[in-house]
């Protein structure tokens, strides 16, 4: 062992460069001596924790936030309970430690928000915490996160108006705000939005790519074409990219001719996006997880579709095994069937005016009623819907969690009300759930 405990400055370097079993190695016969310094003990303290050693990191943080309260302890502390499953414990240490220096903590603060989820002590924690630093850009934009995964639009678009215009910078407030004032119908403020973040950050990909879609929504195609052209330069392979341009479709072509020529162009998109599955599926599957698009227009194109419809289904299987949990379906004998509804689109929405009674009116001595919603938007329809069923699930979350939480219920029968209006319904649709999966017809 060295005469002398190691530099922090040197500590701190290999963290950086993510040697942390190097930090470890150097810093644990120093940080064990009685007296350590604050600091060497915190920085043993991180490595562990980045190493998976929580429990032992979790102990040391507590000692040493009893021993040394302070922001650096505090901050510590609250990272480790927010990694150890913890995160609204994380929040009142984080509270703590924001009147003092340093952008530490509002990551911490952002990644304890995002862990516990959109519950009433984190949005009470995050506009704490955004009248805290009213000049910060991430308090508020994590409240803004919250609100939109709770479904609260109407709170989330002025914060993100406000970030838009204080932090000229930022991309990701209009990013997303375009992405609500789409979801809700907003097309042209959208793609203003959309645009704006295009122009903060031109050689990302995430703009362009949202900018298109907007774009496609509004019925710009030659826009959307631009978008995407542009981001193909950066990223040539990106599988988004490229199903958003396959989805290109005019809703309703303008001659015969025209209409031959966008399902041609179809065609040979969608045959190019096989290839390209072929290719480079299973190393960037999140990437193709998160581009899938719907084949709605193509309804639209005129004759019989059904082939073009099976080639988008055989994709979107390929995707589903490749990025989503495949489980074994056994549903256990029950008194009362247990029958998934799976949707969107449990809000004022036609979907839920065709097919809500399918739900409620079931004779509930021989069923049992679960909704699936994996919409964020509620509203008065939604809370009616919640009082008739037997239990309302919450599935706004990754669509892995979704596909576990719904296989864990083993449903004997799953009805989707629609597929092919919502991507993320129609990737879930993709994967085996029940015995029995059937679907309605949408609107």
């Amino acid at each position: 062992m060295s005469p002398r405990p190691p530099a922090l400055s040197l500590l701190h370097t290999m963290a950086a460069r993510g040697d942390h079993a190097g930090v470890e190695r150097l810093a644990r016969p120093w940080a064990t001596r009685p007296g350590a310094a604050v600091e060497l003990v915190a920085t043993w303290a991180d490595a562990l924790r980045a190493l998976g050693q929580v429990p032992l990191a979790l102990q040391i943080w507590q000692q040493l936030s009893a021993g040394a309260p302070g922001p650096r302890t505090w901050v510590g502390l609250a990272e480790t309970l927010t990694v150890a499953g913890r995160p609204l414990q994380a929040l009142p240490l984080v509270l703590r430690s924001l009147p003092h220096p340093g952008d530490r903590a509002e990551h911490v603060l952002c990644a304890a928000a995002e862990r516990a989820g959109p519950v009433d002590a984190v949005l009470q924690a995050l506009d704490v915490a955004r009248n805290m630093r009213p000049a910060a850009l991430l308090p508020t934009l994590q409240l803004a996160r919250s609100l939109e995964a709770k479904g609260d639009l109407d709170r989330a678009v002025p914060l993100l108006e406000a970030l838009t215009s204080r932090h000229p910078n930022a991309a990701e407030p209009p990013l997303r705000l375009a992405s609500i004032l789409v979801s809700v119908g907003q097309t042209d403020r959208a793609l203003r939005r959309a645009e704006q973040a295009c122009a903060r950050l031109p050689d990302h990909v995430e703009p362009h790519r949202v900018a298109a879609l907007v774009a496609k929504k509004a019925g710009d195609l030659a826009r959307a074409e631009h978008h995407l052209d542009h981001a193909l330069r950066i990223d040539p392979d990106h599988p988004g990219l490229h199903w958003t341009r396959t989805a290109l479709v005019p809703a309703i072509p303008d001659t015969a001719l025209a209409e031959a020529a966008a399902v041609e162009a179809y065609d040979r998109r969608l045959a190019a996006l096989h290839l390209l599955a072929d290719r480079i599926l299973t190393t960037r599957t999140a990437h193709w997880l998160h581009a899938v698009q719907d084949a709605f227009p193509v309804h639209y194109s005129g004759g019989d579709c059904r082939s073009r419809q099976q080639l988008h289904g055989q994709l979107l299987e390929r995707v589903a095994r490749a990025a989503l949990p495949q489980p074994s379906i056994r549903p256990p004998a029950r008194v009362r069937k247990r029958i998934g509804f799976v949707s969107s689109f449990f809000r004022r929405h036609t979907v839920t005016k065709l097919f809500q009674r399918w739900m409620t009116d079931l004779d509930r001595d021989r069923f049992e009623v679960v909704a699936y919603h994996l919409g964020r938007i509620e509203d008065g329809t939604t809370t009616a819907l919640k009082a008739h069923v037997d239990r309302w699930v919450d599935c706004s979350g990754p669509l892995s969690d979704v596909v576990r939480t719904i296989a864990a219920d083993a449903p004997d029968a799953i009805i989707f009300p629609e597929l092919g209006m919502d991507a993320r319904v129609l990737t879930v649709a993709a994967v085996r759930l029940a015995p029995v999966q059937a679907v309605a017809w949408g609107h």
